[in-house]
């Protein structure tokens, strides 16, 4: 069992949990799944399991209206606070989106995504990063926009609203987390953007290649969860790295 990701996936259709689970671990062996369809059962493996790395909680587990998840997420982390947690649902609108966010969890996934990005999300959360859907994104972006009242209005966020200070700490705590998950490299060149350089002179004061720059600028806005510069200084003010 050595080096094995160990994940308890939680979701009471049972066949297609199963189901699900089965492709992950053939398209990366080092899978090992738990199902559990009630709280009970998933009390009862993560105790029996102290090893066991993430929780992939799926929010409709109890009910139709995708609430229930999220008092799992809560009992989970009683049992073991440092879990990592996946969201896994049909749900992909903002007000399921910002309850997650607020849960502090460390991916959102909706079920319309294809087992190769699953997989790729569960990899990157086991290694202590975390991994948002192009929805999950788009709500994460909203937020560090709201920081300075340059948001657009969508997500439900409108453009002359105050953030609140809990919202504020969310989105904080996510950018740190997304921050951490840049290399050296990256970070550098995330400071050199913040400042507003150009590629340009980001490349001449790095000496590197406008092309490598430009790639390594695509992978920080990726990782960010930002889709232009002014997201990406919206999170930058708030880790104050300016």
């Amino acid at each position: 069992m050595e080096g094995k990701i160990k994940i308890l996936f939680i979701d009471d259709h049972e066949g297609l949990r199963d189901g699900m689970a089965f492709f992950l671990q053939h398209k990366n062996p080092a899978f090992q799944f738990y199902g559990a369809k009630d709280l009970q059962r998933a009390v009862m493996l993560l105790k029996s399991h102290g090893d066991i790395d993430i929780a992939l909680v799926d929010l409709s587990v109890d009910d139709e209206d995708g609430e229930s998840g999220f008092l799992y997420v809560d009992e989970l982390r009683k049992i073991k606070p440092e879990i990592k947690i996946i969201i896994y649902t049909v749900f992909g609108d903002p007000s399921h989106i910002e309850k997650a966010l607020k849960k502090d969890v460390q991916g959102f996934l909706t079920k319309e995504l294809g087992v190769d990005e699953i997989v790729r999300a569960i990899v990157c959360v086991s290694e202590g990063n975390v991994y948002f859907c192009k929805e999950a994104q788009k709500i994460l972006s909203a937020i560090l926009q709201k920081k300075d009242k340059i948001g657009d209005g969508t997500g439900g966020f409108c453009e002359d609203e105050v953030l609140a200070e809990k919202d504020l700490e969310i989105a904080r705590n996510i950018a740190f987390k997304n921050y951490n998950s840049l290399s050296q490299k990256e970070q550098e060149i995330f400071v050199l953007l913040a400042k507003n350089k150009s590629v340009g002179e980001i490349a001449a004061v790095l000496g590197k290649s406008e092309k490598t720059v430009l790639n390594q600028r695509t992978s920080i806005y990726q990782k960010m969860g930002v889709k232009e510069r002014y997201g990406l200084v919206a999170a930058a003010k708030l880790l104050g790295v300016r």
